[in-house]
């Protein structure tokens, strides 16, 4: 058996790109044909971003906790839908739920004790950093549905992908407020 399994191998690795699919299938537990375009991705995710990072911006405090923020949301989202089976939208709903959690203590603790956003955000940061290496073991969680993100980055409205939309209503929502 391990002459016929590194036989496979050899074949494989003859093609780089059917060992890098064969890969990404087997050992990190998605499929690279369901994703979507990684230039739309990376624009959204951009767009969001500046998008969540401009309101503090706009009100003259500095945020330096939003890239922890995120990446604890993130790993929240991962842990309750690979580890827990929580379904990705209610996963999801958790996520928003701790950002929000982040902000409120940091508003809190800059309105109650009076200190500057600079300083507390960036202890929040790295607190929040320490939890998501401890929640998460410092591992990789692999394996989230593709539910959500085959629906973002897969579907179209009006051959404009849905994640343009959703770009357009968070700057619109800024614009009003």
């Amino acid at each position: 058996a391990p002459e016929l399994a590194e036989q496979l191998a050899d074949e494989m690795m003859r093609t780089p790109e059917l060992a890098l699919q064969t890969h990404a299938r087997e050992e990190l537990g998605f499929d690279p044909d369901s994703l979507g375009s990684p230039l739309v991705a990376a624009v959204s995710s951009f767009v969001m971003f500046a998008v969540g990072a401009l309101l503090p911006l706009i009100m003259g405090d500095f945020d330096l906790s939003i890239g922890a923020t995120v990446g604890l949301s993130a790993m929240v989202l991962a842990l309750l839908n690979v580890n827990a089976h929580v379904p990705v939208a209610l996963a999801c709903l958790a996520a928003l739920g701790v950002g929000a959690g982040v902000g409120l203590a940091n508003a809190a603790i800059v309105v109650w004790f009076g200190g500057d956003t600079f300083i507390v955000t960036l202890a929040t940061s790295t607190v929040i950093t320490g939890v998501v290496y401890w929640i998460s073991g410092s591992q990789t969680i692999a394996g989230v549905s593709t539910g959500l993100s085959d629906w973002t980055f897969l579907n179209t409205l009006g051959s404009i992908p849905v994640e343009f939309y959703y770009g357009v209503g968070a700057v619109a929502v800024l614009w009003y407020l």
